[in-house]
């Protein structure tokens, strides 16, 4: 059952996926606990941000390059707006994507220069990589996005 915010009413959010930050077309109807999280987030009205990180689950366009191959996104690691929501809820950085996003096979990812084993072991399960923009670069990979789920030639 949804408690109403006396303020806010159901408070709407749009989940947003933390690996894109685009809309993972959901909307989550906060209600009066959203009013807490906002106050949290920095709004003293307690009214929800427009769009929101609520997990780390890839939204269905990750997930699709997820299943091609290990998704490569250059970052920038400073504090945005879209992401500061969630850093502020989970209480760790959540940097954002500033620059291109590549999908290579996993024979390929086998082959880069990531040490410790461990870490590149890490990066493939998880299916995806967050690089700063000036290691993404120098790793070689291609400085426009992506444009489909396409195999890139």
């Amino acid at each position: 059952m949804l408690t109403l915010s006396k303020e806010h009413g159901v408070n709407p959010t749009i989940a947003t996926c933390w690996w894109c930050g685009e809309g993972k077309n959901e909307i989550i109807l906060t209600g009066a606990a959203g009013v807490k999280m906002a106050k949290q987030m920095g709004d003293p009205s307690g009214r929800m941000p427009m769009n929101t990180v609520f997990d780390m689950d890839p939204c269905d366009n990750c997930q699709g390059y997820q299943k091609l191959g290990i998704m490569f996104v250059a970052i920038e690691n400073e504090d945005v707006e879209k992401f500061a929501s969630a850093q502020k809820l989970h209480g760790h950085f959540i940097p954002r994507r500033t620059g291109p996003m590549c999908v290579i096979t996993e024979e390929a990812a086998q082959r880069l220069p990531i040490e410790p084993p461990e870490l590149l072991e890490g990066i493939i399960q998880k299916r995806c990589c967050m690089l700063p923009q000036e290691v993404y670069a120098a790793m070689g990979f291609p400085q426009e996005d992506i444009d489909d789920m396409e195999e890139q030639t």
